[in-house]
């Protein structure tokens, strides 16, 4: 066994592990202060849905994949197929998501068959609209064609929290404090039919006036550069 191989072994059977419960844990302190039956049916009388946010915000969207979660319809997540992809998995699926792997060279729709192919079956596919390396709330034009490529709705959903770290990684996550406030903001966007330069700009400018709306740091770049 190589250093590496060993290094990797205890980050995902020991560190990864401790790491997920202390965020579990974290998680289930927040508080939603939303209402829940109404954003539930809202969301699930579409038939096929892909939900739309950006990286930044994936802890604080936590509390609300169970509330959307059925017997017959879970959050399906698209990932690497690499090593580091193995960690990503493990800890997607014990938060209750189904994962999907991604092309290793294209996020675009060519390389996301296994996610129009969920979404198609009825899961509800989850994506980062600006991954996979940013810049933080731009949306790439790969992303907006799996909604028209699936024959689904897009639904862009952010999340706000008034207490919160912020980091000075280029997705400028933030995580909640325990016992926080978490207010979720959705919208129905309908993509025009290309991905211009025009329809991608309205996809960002929908985005950030909805995350303001919640009080998201992602787009107060002022304050998320002070942690």
């Amino acid at each position: 066994m190589t250093k590496r191989t060993l290094k990797f072994a205890i980050l995902e059977h020991l560190v990864a592990p401790a790491a997920l419960l202390v965020l579990k844990l974290l998680v289930r302190s927040y508080r939603i202060c939303d209402d829940v039956e109404q954003l539930r049916a809202a969301t699930l009388a579409h038939p096929r849905i892909i939900i739309a946010t950006c990286h930044g915000m994936w802890i604080a969207l936590l509390p609300y994949v169970g509330i959307f979660k059925t017997a017959d319809r879970q959050f399906c997540v698209m990932t690497s197929p690499s090593r580091d992809g193995r960690l990503l998995d493990a800890a997607l699926e014990s938060l209750g998501m189904v994962v999907v792997k991604g092309s290793s060279k294209s996020r675009s729709a060519a390389g996301a068959v296994g996610l129009v192919d969920a979404v198609k079956q009825g899961y509800l596919g989850l994506l980062a609209v600006d991954g996979p390396k940013g810049p933080a709330g731009i949306p790439k034009p790969g992303f907006i064609r799996l909604a028209p490529a699936s024959d689904a709705v897009m639904l862009i959903a952010v999340v706000g929290a008034k207490h919160c770290l912020k980091f000075r990684s280029w997705d400028r996550l933030f995580v909640p404090l325990p016992f926080s406030r978490i207010e979720l903001r959705l919208h129905f966007y309908k993509p025009g039919a290309d991905t211009t330069e025009a329809e991608l700009h309205r996809l960002q400018l929908r985005i950030e006036s909805e995350a303001r709306a919640v009080g998201c740091p992602i787009f107060q770049p002022s304050e998320t550069n002070s942690s």
